[in-house]
């Protein structure tokens, strides 16, 4: 793909998509550990504000999505198996955007139980009771109540962070609007946008968590 079919891809997909489907997608696979579903709901949080742009030349790619112009063929394969395996390892990407919606919109979007509810209701009181200077890197172990492991939890938490459920003053993930490339600051942690920010002092922001899952 080029910058502007990546970007034109990602942006069809999420308009496609309904919200609260892809929400319900991740409450129930906490339950089930069926990281497609979790997936669909980072890349929507993500993708929802990309806007139309030309390319424009930042520190390695688009300073806006982080594409190049013409970007390096990517193995549609490759892209299944991490979203099957880990829940997805590129959010950020607008092709991964495009390819992960794409395939959420054609699987059954399940409807979360009592059960589910009630776990994703448990994740977040665990995160909500974490010590204040706990960071999201060592806040997995508070979330085994969820079948999985530490790699797919870490991607639990930064799915949380793109929502902006967690999230701090100054990194606030893409809730209510599209981080640009250049300004996601780096920092020596594997963890993504913005997570690797957050700490259990910053909590839990409830209005995201109505807007995302439904569930406070």
């Amino acid at each position: 793909m080029t910058h502007d079919e990546g970007v034109a891809a990602a942006r069809a997909a999420v308009a496609r998509v309904d919200p609260a489907a892809v929400g319900a997608a991740f409450v129930v696979s906490l339950a089930t550990r069926r990281l497609d579903l979790r997936s669909a709901l980072g890349s929507y949080a993500v993708g929802r504000h990309l806007p139309e742009h030309p390319f424009r030349q930042g520190m390695a790619g688009c300073r806006v999505c982080g594409l190049y112009e013409r970007d390096t063929p990517i193995s549609v394969t490759e892209l299944d198996h991490e979203r099957r395996t880990w829940g997805g390892v590129r959010h950020e990407d607008p092709r991964y955007v495009a390819f992960d919606l794409t395939e959420f919109l054609s699987t059954p979007q399940p409807v979360p139980g009592e059960r589910d509810v009630a776990l994703c209701r448990s994740v977040l009181a665990a995160l909500r009771a974490l010590p204040p200077a706990t960071t999201a890197a060592k806040a997995g172990p508070a979330l085994r109540m969820v079948p999985g492991n530490k790699h797919e939890r870490d991607v639990l938490l930064e799915i949380l962070g793109y929502c902006g459920i967690l999230q701090t003053d100054a990194h606030r993930g893409f809730a209510d609007g599209f981080v640009e490339h250049d300004d996601r600051a780096q920092r020596n942690t594997d963890l993504a946008y913005p997570i690797r920010w957050w700490k259990a002092g910053d909590g839990v922001n409830d209005t995201n968590v109505a807007r995302f899952l439904a569930v406070a």
